[in-house]
């Protein structure tokens, strides 16, 4: 049968393949270590505008209790984990414990218990939004001294396999030791061999977003690049099965390079 994910070989009961397993598994445990700095992250406090309700002079912005976005993610966390969780436990009483855990246990249980998942009927709707999650959190967390630099991708000696930990550097760090394998990556030499694949991978404009910004420092917005392919429908690569527009990173890199030759010119 085919995997309900990327359409690569699933063998029964399992409905969708081993990759994706092994992928939905890294990604958990990712969301295990980052459910803790979420936390952190929601309790700092977040700005908006001061609306000057009271009279007199503006003050400018004022502290909430909380940051907004963060405290959002987390949210969606909690019932994203809640809902996969009672889906696959397999007894009232494993539910329960489940249930009553923090966010960071249910992660770690389900990345435990992945297959369980590849079992479910809805498998790609899981794999789906727990990937998602893990992206949504990767964002919200203060994270802005880490860099992502791709899966680890060194090759296990015993199995002929690769290791998919994602990889983050900090501050000015030369090398990345991996914290499942060990494997040490150059960074520069990473970040340059990501720019190169990413030109070709297609993505949504909010994916988009959040990869120009982490490969290249670039700041375009989702909204933005649906106003570009809106007028040069060209841009479209196509759907994803969500049934939003693709494009090809390396289009919308070029497009804003030739849009901020434009501005300069017209200054």
């Amino acid at each position: 049968m085919k995997c309900l994910c990327c359409n690569a070989i699933a063998y029964a009961p399992y409905l969708i393949c081993m990759h994706c397993v092994k992928v939905l598994r890294d990604k958990l445990n990712l969301t295990a270590e980052l459910a803790t700095d979420l936390q952190i992250t929601v309790t700092r406090q977040d700005k908006r505008p001061d609306d000057n309700q009271g009279g007199g002079a503006p003050t400018g912005e004022k502290p909430l209790v909380f940051n907004a976005e963060a405290s959002e993610v987390a949210w969606i966390m909690t019932h994203t984990l809640e809902y996969w969780t009672f889906r696959a436990a397999m007894n009232p009483t494993e539910m329960r414990q489940l249930l009553t855990a923090d966010d960071a246990l249910r992660a770690r249980w389900l990345s435990r218990s992945v297959l369980l998942i590849a079992r479910l009927e809805d498998a790609d709707d899981a794999y789906d939004e727990l990937v998602t999650l893990t992206e949504l959190t990767l964002r919200a967390v203060d994270i802005h001294t880490r860099r992502y630099l791709g899966p680890c991708m060194a090759m296990y000696p015993d199995d002929g396999g690769f290791c998919t930990r994602d990889l983050y550097a900090t501050g000015d760090q030369v090398t990345v030791t991996c914290p499942a394998c060990t494997a040490l990556t150059d960074v520069d030499t990473r970040r340059r061999t990501n720019q190169q694949r990413m030109r070709a991978v297609l993505y949504t404009a909010a994916q988009l977003e959040a990869a120009l910004g982490e490969l290249y420092g670039i700041k375009v917005r989702a909204t933005r690049i649906r106003v570009w392919a809106s007028r040069d429908p060209s841009l479209i690569r196509g759907q994803n099965r969500r049934g939003d527009n693709v494009f090809r990173l390396g289009d919308i890199l070029d497009k804003y390079l030739a849009h901020s030759i434009e501005r300069s010119t017209a200054a």
